[in-house]
């Protein structure tokens, strides 16, 4: 996303008060690059009283806002009601703004299952849920290759290398690249020097 407005890269909205929104996101690299936007990059939105499973699942995802406003979250989690649920594994989010706990942000539904997630950015505080998450780190810490052009690779030293762990549902990573064995990197791309380099 590069324009600036109160629309995200992605957005579950589901009204419906029957039906269940399942979305399921492996390997995806999300990032907003309007500083001005508003409307942060992944939004959650399931508000229906009556269904009460509607699911947003992260796995491995790399994301980055360069949003600076107080609401340009990297994910948010708008629903509030009990049942729903965004999960994250292996996600890293970077943001822009100095307005702490935008990275990951819950409007008061809180996450699901969450583990081995990253966030960072300037804020004093930015909280990634989950056990074995890490949680405030500086943009030199995440260290994507060029985020301000949309590329977030991991470059050499980044927190993220060897800092998430094995998924079973899927074996490679954004570019279908076999991901190593043993400790797997948070986010979509697995840190390879020779890869980076092709």
């Amino acid at each position: 996303k590069s324009n600036a407005g109160t629309n995200a890269a992605l957005r579950t909205n589901n009204a419906s008060s029957t039906g269940t929104l399942t979305t399921r996101c492996y390997n995806c690299a999300f990032f907003n690059l309007a500083t001005g936007d508003t409307g942060g990059c992944i939004r959650f939105t399931a508000r229906a009283a009556g269904n009460s499973s509607d699911v947003l699942e992260l796995n491995n995802c790399s994301v980055y806002t360069a949003s600076t406003s107080a609401t340009g979250y990297g994910i948010r989690n708008y629903d509030t009601v009990a049942g729903h649920s965004v999960t994250n594994t292996n996600t890293v989010v970077e943001t822009a703004s100095a307005t702490s706990n935008l990275a990951f942000s819950s409007a008061g539904g809180g996450w699901g299952t969450s583990n081995y997630n990253v966030a960072g950015g300037p804020a004093a505080s930015n909280d990634a849920p989950g056990a074995n998450s890490l949680s405030d780190q500086t943009a030199a810490q995440i260290a994507y290759v060029d985020k301000a052009n949309g590329d977030l690779h991991l470059a050499a030293g980044s927190v993220c290398i060897d800092a998430g762990i094995l998924q079973t549902s899927f074996s490679v990573d954004f570019e279908g690249r076999p991901r190593l064995l043993g400790l797997w990197d948070v986010g979509a791309h697995e840190y390879n020097p020779v890869w980076l380099n092709r």
